[in-house]
């Protein structure tokens, strides 16, 4: 029965619309790639690294041992420290005096400032140079400790201050106003004496400090107070000067503004009262004037106009135009009385006219003189500001004097009190740092530290191997499985795994190891391996489904690849059909299918091409049903010449005639050129590949080589897959999120490579 009739996927299948060039994998349920998720990564990272791990063990004891070298060559360092208190407030001995300098916290923001910067001062190298003057360190040999050997003119004091500055730490203790000296070397003792001395010359630094800053003080002071007095003399004669000059010693510029601000105020007063005179009589001069103009007999009562002479006048006027207006009544118009009466009346409204125009003439002259008196007044008004004026600039230039001679004053008072206080304060020698523990000799060094050394020694090793480790497989270039060959561009048939051990249903039958990883086909029908066998035989049926397929080349890039174990099982699994296979061994420098069988190798394809004779009778049985062998034969001086005759394609020939399938087994194809011509007379050809030695390049430049002369390539197997070695671990199951799982075999085998 053919694969197609056994298999249910390979009638789903079909071989509809199937070439060489879409060649695929037969799924199967005992080899699949795990999907995406599955397992965890952190799994492959400790694969990859138990796999590597006697690199991991060699590198991580060498720095350990490098460590320990360094370590104990190292010279020995001891510490001592001395503690400073720093009191927060300075002694209060004049209480009202204030410090030059306030070299207490209280010049700062906050406390830890104010610490800070007395530890960075405290480290200084002024103090460090200071401290070394103290001990005089230039001429003590024992401070030059490993630098004895340094000639005695080049030990300088100021070549000793820098070691001092290097070999001294400070530190504020936490939460205290405590400042450690620490200081380090060699000599247990000098180190003692090295922390005492800076701590004293901090000590003297400060006070220092603070009485230079005084003296500093005092000398600006006197100079700024001589400058001072000869600028108050000056503004005292000044205001002298002024005063007199503007005769200001009987009435103060005070007085005479007063004096001037009441006359101003009479002045307008009288002003104010004169100008509202002058607006009514304005006023009335301007209403006479309009009853003056108008009808003299219908003009309102006015008090300027109540008189007897204009009361009589209009009384007159009255009457002679009531005896008109009874006559025009009687007579008309022109009548000699009428018009003689109209003329009496008009010459009496004239009279009561001039008497009005002479009131209205009386009251202008008054309106006059009041505007006249007014503007007198104002012009007095203007002259008296213009001396108010006067007053207030002169007062202004007086202020300004005044002031500067009061300034002047109070500046020179200040200062001269200010300097009083900063000599008292000189002459007081307090100071806000005092020694709390003296340092002390201590013949425990604290360098080298030999425990911590070793550790950051361990994990600098584990670093650094486990860096070598992931950078070794970074570099690593080789095929392990089908995503490495597919990444070519050649199909992937399928993946042989690692087969090693012998099983115990096999011992007992006395089967070889070397038998069993040869023949598994044969032996354990069911193993992966066998399995793995049958899903490439069944992709070769697809690789070649417009006819059969005959001759089958198997090679590999280079040596002990495992063409010769695939070669033998695909062969096996073929014949298992019952399909007659003939398996060739066309490797006429190194053959190995005469070991594989047990067969000799004398009369094999060597004697049938230089023989003349029908080379079936050269071929063997196997012991496996359905599959015989030609062995390579006695080995010839010349195998190129031989692979490229026209014998070799005869016989090739003849063979493919009279069995279903012929499989060779030929020489790698980088090494030597018999595999490429030989595969020229193939139907197809199979590359082997070794699953961690066959390189990507090795594997692209050999499909390179079949493809430009033209060999049918069907694709590659993967020979030696170590599904449970660190490596595909690492590579498939973190790297590409999946790995092989195999189901149970029951043949027994390990985990060993597999061979070719």
């Amino acid at each position: 029965m053919s694969d197609a009739g056994r298999d249910p996927d390979l009638r789903r299948l079909g071989t509809k619309g199937m070439n060489r060039s879409t060649v695929t994998n037969t799924p199967r349920q005992d080899l699949l790639p795990l999907e995406d998720g599955q397992g965890l990564p952190l799994r492959g990272y400790l694969d990859l690294i138990w796999g590597r791990k006697l690199l991991i063990v060699a590198v991580t004891a060498l720095s350990i041992a490098a460590t320990a070298l360094w370590t104990f060559r190292q010279q020995r360092v001891y510490s001592a420290s001395a503690a400073l208190l720093i009191d927060p407030q300075m002694p209060q001995v004049l209480a009202r005096v204030t410090e030059v300098v306030d070299i207490s916290p209280n010049a700062y923001r906050d406390v830890d400032d104010y610490m800070h910067t007395q530890e960075t001062v405290a480290c200084s190298s002024q103090v460090a140079e200071r401290a070394a003057r103290l001990l005089n360190l230039h001429q003590v040999a024992a401070f030059w400790g490993p630098r004895a050997t340094l000639p005695v003119a080049a030990r300088t004091p100021a070549l000793a201050a820098r070691l001092v500055a290097g070999s001294v730490r400070c530190a504020v203790r936490r939460g205290a106003s405590i400042l450690d000296v620490v200081a380090e070397h060699t000599d247990p003792t000098m180190a003692a004496q090295i922390a005492n001395a800076m701590a004293q010359a901090f000590m003297d630094h400060n006070l220092e400090y603070k009485s230079a800053s005084t003296s500093g003080a005092i000398a600006w002071l006197a100079k700024q107070l001589d400058q001072l007095k000869h600028q108050v003399n000056a503004s005292e004669s000044e205001l002298y000067d002024f005063r007199k000059a503007n005769d200001l010693i009987s009435m103060t510029l005070h007085d005479r503004q007063s004096l001037t601000s009441e006359q101003l105020a009479t002045l307008t007063a009288q002003w104010n009262k004169v100008r509202g005179e002058r607006m009514a009589l304005a006023a009335e001069v301007a209403q006479l004037r309009a009853i003056s103009t108008s009808d003299p007999l219908s003009a309102p009562e006015l008090p300027a106009f109540r008189s007897e002479a204009i009361d009589a006048l209009k009384l007159q006027a009255l009457r002679e135009r009531a005896l008109a207006t009874d006559l025009r009544a009687r007579y008309l118009a022109q009548h000699p009385k009428v018009v003689a009466q109209e003329a009496r009346v008009a010459q009496a409204v004239a009279d009561l006219r001039r008497q009005l125009d002479a009131v209205v003439a009386g009251t202008v002259r008054r309106l006059g003189a009041v505007e006249a008196t007014e503007g007198a007044l104002q012009r007095a008004i203007g002259q008296t500001k213009t001396s108010a004026y006067e007053v207030n600039k002169r007062e202004i230039a007086y202020r300004r004097l005044e002031r500067e001679a009061t300034s002047a004053q109070n500046a020179y008072t200040m200062l001269m009190t200010r300097m009083t206080e900063s000599e008292l304060a000189g002459r007081l020698r307090s100071n806000n740092v005092r020694m709390l523990e003296p340092a002390e000799a201590s013949g425990i060094p604290v360098r080298p530290r030999a425990r911590a050394n070793l550790m950051i020694g361990l994990l600098l090793g584990l670093l650094l191997s486990l860096g070598l480790v992931f950078l070794l497989e970074a570099l690593d270039n080789s095929v392990l499985a089908q995503a490495d060959v597919e990444a070519e561009g050649v199909v992937f048939l399928g993946g042989l795994p690692v087969v090693s051990g012998v099983s115990a249903q096999a011992r007992g039958a006395g089967v070889h190891e070397a038998e069993l990883r040869e023949l598994m086909a044969a032996h354990h029908p069911r193993s992966p391996s066998a399995e793995e066998c049958r899903a490439i035989r069944t992709n070769l049926l697809f690789a070649s489904p417009d006819k059969p397929l005959k001759r089958l080349l198997i090679t590999s890039p280079s040596p002990s690849e495992g063409k010769t174990m695939t070669a033998t099982n695909l062969a096996i699994t073929v014949a298992q059909q019952g399909r007659r296979v003939l398996l060739v061994d066309v490797d006429l420098r190194r053959p190995m299918l005469h070991k594989v069988f047990g067969v000799s190798l004398q009369d094999g394809l060597t004697s049938a091409l230089t023989s003349g004779r029908d080379p079936l009778s050269f071929a063997k049985a196997t012991g496996v049903p359905h599959l015989s062998v030609l062995t390579a034969g006695p080995l010839p001086p010349n195998p190129a010449e031989l692979c490229h005759s026209d014998r070799l394609r005869a016989v090739l020939d003849q063979l493919a005639e009279h069995f279903d399938l012929v499989i060779l087994d030929s020489p790698p194809v980088l090494v030597v050129t018999d595999a490429v011509v030989l595969g020229s007379l193939c139907d197809g050809t199979v590359l082997v590949a070794r699953s961690g030695r066959t390189t990507k390049q090795a594997l692209r430049q050999t499909v390179r080589r079949l493809a430009d002369l033209g060999v049918v390539l069907f694709g590659c197997v993967v020979n030696g897959i170590d599904v449970g070695g660190y490596r595909y671990k690492y590579r498939y199951k973190l790297g590409r999120g999946g790995a092989y799982a195999y189901g149970h075999s029951g043949s027994g085998e390990g985990d060993g490579p597999a061979r070719g």
